[in-house]
């Protein structure tokens, strides 16, 4: 295995956002809210489609960058600049202003994640990690105008030994990819897809352990967090967040008690209409879908702090 660094070239005939759509765009971005733009663009989502399968090119920051109209998180991505903004916000304040840091983007998608964190902590530098083919080469494309030299991709999966599964694709919605059985009432492909070990990917890449961890691979977290747990303590990460629908399952209570052995406390993400919050797991009133370990023994930044509730 060797890093998706240097692909073969990417040239995807993409077309600029129409006057509607940048319109649109910047009236939900002038919403003077940190959550909720994404539900409302939902609702939206019948009368503002950007229509069928194509790239679109979407200015951000000082570069402009591609992502698949068709998608649903290049949809979003492409009016409002984000997507799961909250996941950003808590890596960000974990991040504590520590610029020679490596997130590791598990799942990465179309690259919402990495792109955000690179605008927010300039001196990050990100790992994607991607089983899906085209969308590793879109994260190529863009990467290389973010952040050149700053980055690598890797085309697998990550799990406890190196096999060959497959990965069920949802149409027009990429994100939605899974290792597990999906909807079958949903229109679907699928691909054969390469998984790693943690330490493979480590022993390749050259920048080094990841300071930050983001998860999101659609029901496998279980066996990535499993993957990672035996590293995560010699890593000294600060941060991970993952997603998970699995709360009062085996599963999860696995995940949560390795995470406890390698010397984490975990919290709950929940979000209010101009906030994201963090609450002890033990807060079973605050439901939540994703979640962060932080490292014991750190000192939290003022922003992570301020996050923090009983």
């Amino acid at each position: 295995m060797m890093p998706a660094s240097d692909p073969q070239p990417f040239t995807p005939d993409a077309r600029a956002l129409r006057f509607s759509e940048r319109l649109l765009g910047g009236l939900l971005r002038m919403l003077p809210v940190r959550h909720g733009r994404h539900l409302v663009l939902s609702h939206l989502d019948r009368l503002v489609r950007l229509g069928g399968k194509g790239w679109v090119e979407v200015p951000f920051g000082e570069s402009s960058l591609v992502v698949d109209s068709g998608d649903l998180v290049g949809r979003h991505f492409a009016l409002l600049r984000d997507y799961d903004p909250h996941v950003c916000d808590v890596l960000v304040a974990a991040a504590g202003g520590d610029e020679s840091g490596v997130l590791w983007d598990i799942g990465a998608n179309q690259g919402a994640c990495s792109y955000q964190m690179l605008a927010c902590v300039p001196g990050v530098k990100v790992v994607a990690i991607e089983p899906q083919a085209e969308l590793v080469a879109l994260l190529n494309h863009n990467l290389s105008r973010l952040s050149p030299g700053k980055y690598e991709t890797y085309c697998v999966g990550l799990g406890l030994q190196n096999e060959q599964l497959t990965l069920t694709i949802e149409e027009g919605n990429r994100g939605h990819a899974s290792l597990y059985e999906t909807d079958v009432n949903k229109a679907s492909t699928s691909e054969v897809v390469e998984i790693v070990t943690p330490g493979e990917v480590l022993g390749q890449s050259r920048l080094g352990p990841p300071s930050l961890i983001k998860i999101d691979v659609e029901g496998y977290e279980s066996v990535v967090l499993s993957a990672l747990g035996e590293h995560l303590a010699q890593w000294h990460t600060r941060a991970v967040v993952f997603e998970s629908h699995l709360e009062g399952r085996p599963k999860f209570a696995a995940i949560v008690e390795s995470l406890e052995a390698a010397g984490y406390d975990l919290y709950r993400i929940t979000k209010t209409i101009t906030k994201t919050l963090l609450y002890p797991l033990a807060s079973a009133d605050q439901p939540a879908t994703d979640f962060v370990a932080l490292r014991r023994g750190l000192d939290h930044s003022d922003a992570l702090r301020r996050m923090m509730r009983s």
